[in-house]
């Protein structure tokens, strides 16, 4: 009997030592479970806070972007601006230098050929023109020279001739004008015939009203 008793409390110490085990062992694991817990949720918010929206970056940059963006489009404009200026002064240089190559070969084709081919070589300077205002050159045209075309004038008036027929037989004649330009017309017979008779004192019997005719009229041209 008292084996029996003896046994029973040995097996009743023992299952409260495993009791008391299992619940230090619950206890402790807990203890650990609600620190690893608390870790954890400090390194979630830690992680949170370093976290940033997207679209809140795009923001902050948006102003830095639209600055680069207006850059590079004042920089297009100004290389635009740029190729546009150089196209005009080619364009500039190039009629310059056509109407420069058009002045060698009019004065060229007015010289003596050797003459001519010493100016395009640069050994001989280009001559000047200075007369541009219209007005006979002494050298080229005299004054006997223009008592003659005046005599030839004023005879074919005489014998009924119109400015017109008189204009046409100087230029088949090949007499040049008093400007060595151009052709003769008919007012430019009539002025030079009135003039004349004016300087006479006499009057046209052809043209009493010092007016040309109808048909004289229609070819008026330049005054030479």
């Amino acid at each position: 009997m008292s084996d029996f008793l003896k046994n029973l409390k040995m097996n009743k110490d023992r299952t409260n030592d495993s009791r008391h085990h299992q619940s230090s062992y619950r206890d402790n694991y807990h203890n650990n479970y609600d620190r690893r817990t608390d870790a954890d949720r400090r390194s979630t918010y830690h992680r949170k806070s370093n976290y940033e929206n997207p679209m809140t970056s795009m923001s902050k940059m948006l102003p830095d972007i639209q600055k680069l963006l207006s850059a590079i489009a004042d920089n297009q404009k100004s290389q635009t601006d740029i190729y546009d200026r150089i196209t005009t002064a080619e364009e500039n240089v190039n009629r310059c230098l056509s109407q420069i190559s058009m002045a060698l070969n009019i004065i060229a084709a007015k010289m003596a050929p050797e003459s001519a081919d010493r100016l395009l070589k640069g050994e001989e300077p280009v001559p000047s023109f200075s007369d541009n205002t219209g007005e006979p050159n002494p050298a080229e045209f005299t004054k006997h020279d223009k008592d003659n075309v005046i005599d030839i004038i004023v005879h074919m008036r005489d014998n009924g001739a119109t400015f017109e027929m008189i204009a046409q037989h100087l230029d088949n004649e090949n007499i040049a004008t008093f400007s060595n330009r151009g052709k003769w017309h008919a007012q430019t017979i009539h002025r030079l015939y009135k003039q004349n008779k004016k300087n006479d004192g006499l009057t046209d019997n052809n043209d009493q009203t010092d007016m040309i005719n109808e048909e004289d009229e229609d070819e008026l041209g330049p005054s030479y």
